[in-house]
């Protein structure tokens, strides 16, 4: 993945010091999406599997919800719409991603 992603990179003006920092923004925000879908398969499983019902929240956060210790992220959490394909939201982010580099580098290339 590395040297494809450099090869990607490469010839857009980015000096190898910004293609790594790109990379590795990328690298994460992958492996961290990955990681995420993982663990929601799981818990989804692990609740088919003891025949459970409801909301697919865990109880953590229903607990946390409760505490009212936390609006903004309980308001966040019950009203956003939920993407009903994982590709579409990873599509969707990591062209947040991308903008968010691109706009990066483009403010620093303006100093």
């Amino acid at each position: 993945m590395t040297e494809s992603t450099l090869a990607l990179l490469d010839g857009h003006g980015l000096d190898t010091g910004d293609m790594l920092d790109a990379w590795r923004t990328l690298l994460a925000f992958v492996q961290g999406h990955a990681f995420a879908e993982a663990r929601r398969h799981e818990a989804r499983q692990r609740r088919a599997d003891e025949g459970e019902t409801g909301a697919p929240g865990p109880a953590f956060l229903d607990k946390a919800a409760e505490s009212g210790e936390y609006p903004l992220s309980t308001r966040a959490l019950r009203e956003a719409p939920r993407p009903t394909d994982p590709r579409d939201a990873f599509d969707r982010r990591l062209g947040h991603v991308l903008d968010g580099l691109a706009q990066a580098f483009f403010e620093r290339d303006r100093r």
